[in-house]
C-alpha cells in the first residue's frame, strides 16, 4: 500500500474555559476516510516538568460532519495539566500499524494552550486563521493570581466576565503584584507589579480589599480600593536584613545582610553596594526564607519592606519613606555606604563613604569534572579548586559521565557572575569562549568536552573582543626555560597510523579536513589529522585501538566519505585508502573506502617541504603569513605560541616544516 502523505493537512486547536482541556480539529485528505484511524499524539510538558518525566497522550480522533475545502474534519480532545504542550503530532494508523504523521510542534519550544485557542493552522501557508465555521470554540476565560490575604500560597482565581474586553475579581490584596493568564498556569502569564496597577480610592498595599479589572484590548490591570489596607511597620525588637546587591550576596529570598539594632535604630556599616551595572538595588526584610528557590519568595512576602515606588533613587544623607511594598527596590550608585533604618519614622537613610575598590577577578575551570557538578546545575555556587594561575591550571580526569566516559568544562569568574561558554560543542583545542547570558537566545551555551581521561594542562587567554581562548594539551606542558641549555626533546611515544587517499577519490572535500574517529570501547571521538605531503597521521597512547577515517568532524551520512572500520591496531601502520565497490542498493558498506597496508613514507619528508622564513625568539615562533603550529601527533597548539618547548610541525600559508623550539 502506498505511503499516505499529509503535507497539505490543516489543524485547529481550541481551549475550554477550564484550564488545560483542549479541542483539536484536523482536516484530513479524502483518502483517509474509511482507510485510516487518525490520532493526536501530544507531549504534555510544562515549566514544572522535566523532559524525563513528561507525559504523553494519544487519543483517537473522531470524524465530524464539518468539511474544510471539501476535506473531512476530525476532532480530538485532550487535557494539558500544565496549560501547554511541547510536541504535537497527527498520526495515521492502519489498524494498529503506524503509517504516517505530521508534526506541527517538534518540542523545541513549550506552547501555551491560549496561543492557539480558537485558531486553525493551515500547513500550506504556515499561518494561523480562525477556526472553521461550525467548529466548537469555547469562550476564553481569564484568571488572576496573587498572595491573597497574605495566605502565603499564591493561587489562581477565576475572573468574572463583564464583556468580551472586561474581566473583574474582588479580594484582599496580599502584596507584591498579580499574574494574569487565560489558564490557571504560570506559563505565559503576564506579570503586573504594584507600580503597573492603576489604583483608585487609596493605596494598593497588602491588606487592602480591591476590585481588580483587567482590560483585554489594552492589557491593563486596575484596582478600585473598597477597603483601605494598613501599612505594616517593623515590630519592636525584630531582626532586619538588607537584601539585594549588598556585600556580594545577590537577590535571593534566603540571603540578606543582618543589620545591628541599637537604641531603636538599625544600622549596617561599610556596606558594599554593587550591582551588575553602575547602580545597586536593595530592599529589607525582617525574616529570611527557608531556601533560595524562586517559590520561597512567597514565604517572606508579608515581612518585606521597600520604597514607595520601584527603583526609588536614594540620595546620600536624605531620608526616604520605608513602606510595606517589599518588591519596590531602592537604587543607589555603586559604592560603600552606611545604611540606617529608623522604625519609629519608617525611614531609611544612606551615607556614601566612598567608591568601591575594583575587585580582583580570577577565572575557574568548572563543569562536569570527575563526577561533580562544579559551578553548574544544583552546585552552581561551588566553583571548586581549579583556579587559573598565570593563565594555567592542571586537571587530572579520573572518571567521566556514565554514558560516554567524558568530562565537560567551561569557565566562570571568581565572583560567580560571568559564564564563558562555547558557541558549539567542541572537543579539540583551542576553543573560543564568549560570555553566556542565561535565557538570552543566541548567546553561547555549549561546554567543551574532554574525551579521554588523564592529566591536562589548560591555558586561558583574554582577547581584545572580551572573549577567552581556552587551549588544552594532554600530559605535562613545561614552561619555557630561562637558559638556552634545554635538552633535546624526548621523542613522542605511542602508535602512529598514517593514511593517504588514492588519486581516484574525487568526492572528498579536503577543505573540511580529514579526521580520525577513534575508539577503544564504547563511543569514540573525532580528531583532525595533520596533512604532510598527502599523508594524514594520528598517534594513540592506547593499544589496541580502532579507527575510521572520515571527511570532516562529523558523520555526513554518505558511506563514500568514510573508510571501513580498521580494528585492533597494535603497531604503527600506514594505509592507502581506495574507493569501495559501490554496489547500488546495498546497505552502503560497499561504498566505504577500503584500506590497503603499505610502506610508510620517509619520516623526514616534512623537512624537505618548501620552507618559508621562520624565526624563534624566547619560545615564540614568528613568520610572515598564516601561521599554524602542531605537535607531531597533529594537535593544534597555536594558542600556546610563546610558551613552547620541543619539536613541532609549523605551517605558513599551507607550507609545512619541522621546527625545534628551545
Amino acid at each position: 500500500m502506498k505511503k499516505l502523505t499529509i503535507l497539505m493537512a490543516t489543524l485547529c486547536l481550541a481551549m475550554f474555559a477550564n484550564a488545560g482541556e483542549v479541542i483539536m480539529y484536523y482536516t484530513a485528505p479524502q483518502s483517509v476516510i474509511g482507510t485510516y484511524t487518525v490520532k493526536v499524539n501530544v507531549k504534555l510538558q510544562g515549566s514544572e516538568v522535566s523532559d524525563g518525566d513528561a507525559q504523553w497522550t494519544t487519543p483517537e480522533m473522531t470524524k465530524t460532519e464539518l468539511t474544510y475545502n471539501s476535506d473531512p474534519v476530525y476532532q480530538g480532545k485532550f487535557t494539558t495539566p500544565w496549560g501547554g504542550f511541547s510536541t504535537l503530532q497527527i498520526q495515521l494508523y492502519e489498524g494498529e500499524t503506524w503509517k504516517d504523521q505530521k508534526q506541527p510542534y517538534d518540542g523545541t519550544t513549550w506552547t501555551e494552550d491560549a496561543v492557539i485557542n480558537g485558531k486553525m493552522y493551515v500547513h500550506s501557508t504556515g499561518q494561523w486563521v480562525e477556526a472553521p465555521e461550525g467548529a466548537e470554540v469555547p469562550e476564553t476565560a481569564y484568571y488572576i493570581k496573587n498572595n491573597w490575604n497574605g495566605a502565603k500560597d499564591w493561587t489562581w482565581k477565576a475572573m468574572t466576565k463583564v464583556d468580551d474586553d472586561t474581566w473583574t475579581y474582588e479580594d484582599i490584596f496580599g502584596g507584591s503584584g498579580c499574574n494574569i493568564n487565560t489558564s490557571e498556569s504560570d506559563g505565559g502569564a503576564k506579570w503586573f507589579a504594584v507600580t503597573d496597577i492603576t489604583a483608585t480610592g487609596g493605596s494598593l498595599i497588602a491588606g487592602a480589599t480591591a476590585i481588580f479589572t483587567y482590560t483585554v484590548s489594552t492589557e491593563a490591570l486596575s484596582a478600585e480600593i473598597t477597603v483601605p489596607g494598613v501599612e505594616r511597620t517593623i515590630e519592636e525588637g525584630s531582626d532586619l536584613y538588607v537584601m539585594g546587591n549588598v556585600n556580594g550576596l545577590g537577590w535571593a529570598p534566603n540571603k540578606g545582610a543582618k543589620m545591628t539594632l541599637a537604641e531603636g535604630v538599625y544600622t549596617l556599616a561599610n556596606a558594599a553596594l554593587q550591582g551588575s551595572g553602575e547602580d545597586a538595588y536593595f530592599s529589607f526584610t525582617t525574616t529570611l526564607a527557608s531556601s533560595g528557590e524562586d517559590t520561597a519568595w512567597d514565604e517572606i512576602t508579608n515581612y518585606r519592606f521597600g520604597a514607595e515606588t520601584n527603583d526609588y533613587v536614594l540620595t546620600s544623607g536624605t531620608a526616604a519613606k520605608l513602606t510595606s511594598q517589599g518588591s519596590n527596590a531602592f537604587k543607589v550608585p555603586n559604592g560603600t555606604y552606611n545604611i540606617t533604618v529608623d522604625p519609629s519614622t519608617m525611614t531609611v537613610t544612606v551615607e556614601l563613604l566612598g567608591e568601591l575598590q575594583p575587585a580582583t577577578i580570577d577565572y575557574y575551570l568548572v563543569g562536569y569534572i570527575n563526577g561533580a557538578d562544579l559551578g553548574c546545575n544544583d552546585d552552581w555556587e561551588n566553583l571548586g579548586t581549579y583556579k587559573f594561575v598565570d593563565g594555567k591550571v592542571t586537571v587530572t580526569f579520573t572518571s567521566g559521565d556514565a554514558d560516554y566516559g567524558k568530562n565537560y568544562v567551561f569557565v566562570k569568574t571568581s565572583d560567580n557572575k560571568k559564564w564563558y561558554m562555547a558557541a558549539e560543542y567542541a572537543e579539540t583545542s583551542p576553543v573560543t569562549l564568549a560570555l553566556s547570558e542565561n535565557g538570552v537566545e543566541g548567546t553561547p551555551s555549549e561546554k567543551v568536552g574532554i574525551a579521554e581521561l588523564g592529566t591536562y594542562t589548560f591555558t586561558l587567554t583574554e582577547n581584545t573582543d572580551n572573549t577567552l581562548t581556552l587551549a588544552f594539551v594532554k600530559g605535562d606542558t613545561p614552561d619555557t626555560p630561562d637558559t638556552p641549555d634545554t635538552p633535546e626533546p624526548t621523542p613522542e611515544t605511542g602508535i602512529t597510523v598514517k593514511v593517504k587517499l588514492d588519486d581516484t577519490i574525487t568526492d572528498w572535500d579536503l577543505s573540511k579536513g580529514v579526521y580520525f574517529y577513534v575508539w577503544t570501547s564504547g563511543e569514540g571521538t573525532f580528531t583532525q589529522a595533520q596533512e604532510v605531503n598527502g599523508w594524514y597521521a594520528y598517534t594513540s597512547e592506547a593499544t589496541p585501538f580502532n579507527f575510521i577515517v572520515n571527511n570532516g568532524p562529523e558523520w555526513t551520512g554518505y558511506s563514500s566519505l568514510q573508510s571501513q572500520d580498521i580494528m585492533d591496531v597494535t603497531e604503527s601502520t600506514c594505509y592507502i585508502l581506495h574507493e569501495g565497490a559501490k554496489v547500488e542498493g546495498d546497505d552502503g558498506s560497499s561504498w566505504k573506502l577500503v584500506p590497503e597496508v603499505t610502506d610508510c613514507p620517509n619520516q623526514t619528508a616534512v623537512e624537505n617541504v618548501e620552507t618559508t622564513t621562520i624565526r624563534i625568539e624566547n619560545g615564540t615562533i614568528y613568520a610572515e603569513g598564516t601561521l599554524q603550529i602542531y605537535t607531531l601527533t597533529g594537535l593544534n597548539v597555536t594558542a600556546l605560541n610563546g610558551k613552547l618547548n620541543g619539536l613541532y610541525i609549523v605551517t605558513v600559508d599551507g607550507k609545512a616544516q619541522k621546527v625545534l623550539v628551545r
